[in-house]
């Protein structure tokens, strides 16, 4: 007669074992090209590129690291923002979760200058951060992301594709297809990362 696994000796999958495998961990040819807008907010975005932050809005939210999963960042956004658009709530939930929760450190990102010709390239570091400021909480451009700034290039410096990628509306998305693109750019000028 066959013995059942004792379940605390098997080191492969036990079958009393219901838990999810662990996400295996991301490797280097898979990490993703982020694209941020920085805020419209002309004080939030001269700051940004300065002193090294993308920063977006939804203050009245609160402390949005306190909604991990998309559903609650989606209700503590329609609690703080009854009267706008579902639509717009909707956008941003998915945008504020993806730079607080899928962004990670030293992920590459890109920043198209709104009204310029130029995007500076940059990788991110540290987590999220909500600065008490006054003047970043009245213009709504106070929930931050430490970016080092690593190269500003003309939009040229990209492909067509690439650059309707990157001109797309969304606050933060992924456009991991011309990761490649930047990483040349990069390495012609030797700036490591």
């Amino acid at each position: 007669m066959n013995e059942m696994p004792n379940r605390y000796d098997d080191d492969d999958e036990s079958w009393l074992d219901t838990r999810p495998d662990p996400e295996p961990p991301r490797v280097r040819g898979t990490l993703p090209l982020w694209v941020v807008h920085i805020t419209e907010k002309p004080l939030g975005a001269a700051r940004g590129r300065v002193e090294g932050f993308v920063c977006f809005g939804c203050i009245d939210a609160g402390d949005l690291s306190q909604c991990p999963r998309l559903d609650q960042m989606r209700a503590a956004i329609e609690r703080a923002y009854p009267d706008s658009l579902e639509t717009k709530k909707a956008r941003w939930a998915e945008d504020a979760h993806r730079l607080l929760f899928q962004v990670e450190e030293k992920d590459l990102m890109v920043h198209p200058i709104d009204g310029e010709q130029e995007i500076m390239i940059g990788m991110f570091y540290g987590g999220y951060a909500r600065l008490d400021e006054q003047a970043l909480i009245d213009e709504d451009s106070a929930q931050v992301r430490k970016v080092r700034w690593l190269l500003t290039v003309p939009r040229s410096a990209f492909t067509k594709p690439a650059q309707r990628s990157f001109g797309s509306q969304f606050t933060i998305h992924s456009s991991s297809g011309y990761r490649h693109e930047v990483l040349a750019l990069l390495a012609a000028k030797g700036i490591p990362i």
